[in-house]
């Protein structure tokens, strides 16, 4: 790796200067480092902290480049397509007189040229940072020196796309509570972004992103950076202010230089000043950081996570050479990787994020780096999500499976695919018809994760995959489900006198959503504590659009299906409907799905033999018909509120005696079982007359789980809506399975806007209802 200059910062009066420099030039000969240009710089006074250390580097290096080229006044310019590395000196003391960068580990280092250097931080540096950089734009790094780390042996490189010409990078490492609470955190949001820097007062959360002193510069920001340096009292922090007769100023590079594009001039002008990392003067520092706003306020920080397999700091009290040495250098800690780090870190966060009201980040963050690591280490990552797999609750089974889901997506790199897709594969289908069965739920995992991996050689199998796990994070919703719905759902039996009329028709009215959005959802209505929704029963154009009759058959054996009256199927067997229950593409499906719902076909035998052991001779056959007078995809409830009036018709047809409570219950059941992952509230919407608020508890009250309460317009809102609501159709249709999918991601990964929206409808969904009555 060439660089065009590599400076090296030590702290003002460093009496061991000369030997610093002594050494670079040493390290620079045998090869551990390649430049044109080698400056040691000392600071211009004390206590210019290292946004100060920073910009005198800065200037003084463009100043030598400007020389160079044979400018004779300073160019800022220069700084474009100039590889740039400043390194600043920890402090020096007694145990490390050079400062801890040149600390050595009595030990010898090949480089790949065949020279020997003695093993010690700066080496390691080097070679973190030549391997960061290589490939990439010429861009102006900056690191300190006060911490010894080392990336994994396994790691390859920065993907093409993690430094940018338009934003600052900052590199980081995943850290617990004893580790951030020593040292600067960042707070990022979903995408990266720091938003805020807090100093040995980490937030509450289980991980945190360390502030490792390193980060990558632009052009574009480094040219900005350096214009600084002749505005007071900023110029004060270099040898261009001392010369002009100023007194020293103190900088952050963190709190005075990055936090500047993570918030507005007011915001960031009331910013507390960093005791020891800032200047102690409050109207100095106030005047410095609307200077470096108007420069800086535009350029955001994005934080890149590095797999660091050893890390130590050299400034916390007590960690003396000894610690250095007796840490560092063991042969277990050298071989350390950061998966083994990052599955232990990983596995607690889990556990924290099954505490349903914790606070957790998202945790994109955290798979991120590990698809980051790349196939090296994705079957490895694969054993961590089986193990807590195996581990976990039934309740907590469906997120382990859709996070590594969402891993595998994040593996393929985007390449590989749409995420929703089929999941039926038959390498598959052993693991997932096992995982319906609790007593083979462990061998269904392992046989699941052992056809996963075999799967991760190519990015589109990464994708199916990925569908494969989501479909058996559903099995597991599924039997929490039916947990709850089961006793719920009617008893067939043979000896209840049967109806003698032969066809059961029913209309239901269709539903209109007017707030809870996703609360009804499954896993999401499971997890959260307050799930209810405010909708509406509505007709369409003054009639009821949704229908669905039973009709008995004698001169015909099995099961015809008629669908908005034009396309009809024949269902010869109970083989045959089993197989379209759960495939919601299919034609058909949702008929099968209330059926085998019931428990109509739990036997064994021939579909003509048990028609007639519960509907009695002479019947043989079956005629469902389901229509729909809404365009499809309409977004009214249609598909569970058929479902509902089709269970209706049946339990009629066979002299069943059920209540709303026996069909919500089923038809929730039924969404499951259709594989569609659909919630409650599009039954209770259609089913249930007028305008209405339902709870929905995972704890029955008195055998209910719903809880449906009228809400009583007054008149004169209720005539409003009445003359106003209209229906407007966009012609644009979609499968409902594949919208739930995205948003239960959203809400397994604790993605923030997802978590927020919940909580925001969670909060609001009782006063929607109030605010109706009042009208």
């Amino acid at each position: 790796m060439e660089w065009d200059v590599v400076a090296f910062t030590v702290r003002y009066n460093q009496p061991r200067k000369d030997e610093i420099e002594h050494t670079l030039k040493w390290l620079q000969k045998c090869g551990v480092f390649s430049t044109d240009l080698l400056l040691v710089i000392e600071d211009p006074c004390a206590d210019i902290g290292s946004g100060g250390s920073t910009l005198n580097a800065l200037l003084i290096l463009a100043e030598q480049l400007c020389s160079s080229r044979g400018y004779t006044v300073l160019t800022e310019d220069v700084l474009r397509g100039a590889r740039i590395l400043i390194l600043h000196s920890g402090p020096s003391s007694t145990e490390f007189p050079q400062g801890p960068a040149f600390a050595s580990q009595g030990s010898l280092r090949q480089l790949e040229n065949g020279n020997f250097v003695a093993e010690m931080p700066i080496v390691q540096l080097f070679e973190n940072v030549n391997c960061l950089a290589r490939g990439h734009d010429p861009l102006t790094w900056v690191l300190g020196t006060e911490a010894y780390w080392k990336l994994d042996k396994n790691w390859a490189a920065l993907k093409p796309d993690a430094l940018s010409n338009h934003h600052i990078t900052a590199f980081t490492l995943q850290a617990d509570d004893e580790l951030a609470r020593r040292h600067g955190v960042y707070d990022c949001d979903q995408h990266n972004f720091v938003i805020d820097i807090h100093f040995r007062d980490p937030p509450l959360r289980s991980f945190h992103m360390l502030c490792l002193s390193a980060i990558c510069i632009p052009p574009a920001i480094s040219t900005a950076l350096l214009s600084l340096h002749t505005t007071y009292p900023i110029s004060s922090s270099t040898y261009y202010g001392l010369d002009t007769g100023a007194i020293g100023f103190k900088l952050s590079l963190f709190f005075d230089f990055i936090l500047a594009g993570c918030s507005s001039l007011e915001q960031f002008l009331a910013m507390p000043i960093v005791e020891g990392k800032c200047d102690t003067h409050p109207d100095l520092v106030k005047m410095a950081r609307r200077m470096v706003h108007q420069k800086l306020g535009g350029y955001r920080t994005r934080v890149e996570f590095l797999p660091i397999a050893v890390f130590h700091y050299f400034g916390d009290d007590g960690r003396t050479k000894q610690n250095y040495l007796d840490y560092c250098c063991k042969p277990e800690n050298m071989g350390m990787d950061f998966i083994d780090l990052f599955a232990h870190r990983f596995e607690e966060l889990l556990r924290q994020a099954n505490q349903i009201d914790a606070e957790v980040p998202s945790f994109h963050a955290y798979l991120s780096p590990m698809a980051k690591a790349g196939l090296k280490w994705s079957s490895r990552c694969l054993d961590v999500f089986k193990k807590f797999a195996i581990e976990s609750d039934l309740k907590y089974v469906s997120r382990v499976l859709t996070l590594c889901a969402t891993y595998l997506s994040l593996l393929a790199e985007g390449k590989g695919g749409v995420r929703s897709g089929p999941a039926a594969n038959s390498e598959f289908i052993p693991a997932l018809e096992m995982l319906k069965n609790p007593n083979k739920q462990t061998e269904g995992l392992e046989k699941l994760f052992e056809v996963t991996t075999g799967w991760i050689d190519e990015k589109t199998r990464m994708i199916r995959a990925a569908r494969h796990l989501e479909a058996a994070a559903q099995v597991f919703a599924t039997r929490r489900i039916k947990e709850i719905c089961m006793p719920m759902i009617p008893i067939l039996s043979s000896a209840v006198k049967k109806p003698e009329f032969k066809k059961v028709t029913v209309s239901a009215c269709a539903r209109v959503d007017l707030y809870g959005g996703w609360l009804d959802t499954p896993p999401i209505t499971l997890d959260i504590a307050k799930s209810a929704v405010v909708n509406m029963a509505i007709t369409v154009d003054g009639k009821k659009p949704l229908h669905a009759s039973v009709e008995r058959l004698s001169d015909i054996s099995g099961l015809i299906v008629e669908i908005s009256g034009e396309e009809q199927l024949t269902f010869a067997s109970v083989e045959s409907i089993f197989e379209s229950h759960d495939k919601p593409n299919r034609p058909g499906s949702l008929i099968c799905a209330c059926l085998v719902a019931t428990g109509l076909f739990d036997n064994p035998k021939p579909l003509s033999d048990i028609l007639q052991t519960h509907y009695g001779i002479p019947t043989t056959g079956l005629k469902i018909m389901c229509k729909s007078e809404l365009p499809h995809g309409s977004g009214l409830g249609t598909s569970s509120i058929l479902a509902g009036a089709l269970l209706a018709a049946i339990w009629s047809s066979l002299g069943v005696e059920y209540t709303l409570d026996h069909i919500n219950h089923t038809v929730l059941y039924i969404e499951q079982l259709l594989t569609t992952g659909g919630g409650w509230q599009d039954s209770i919407g259609g089913l249930s007359p007028g305008l209405k608020i339902t709870h929905f508890q995972t704890e029955a009250t008195d055998g209910k789980h719903f809880l449906t309460k009228t809400i009583e317009l007054p008149e004169k809102l209720r005539s409003e809506m009445q003359n106003r609501f209209a229906l407007v159709y966009t012609g644009k249709t979609r499968l409902a399975k594949n919208l739930l999918q995205e948003v239960i991601r959203s809400w397994e990964t604790h993605d923030g806007e997802a978590v927020e929206a919940i909580r925001t409808m969670q909060r609001n969904v009782d006063l929607t209802a109030d605010k109706l009555a009042e009208g």
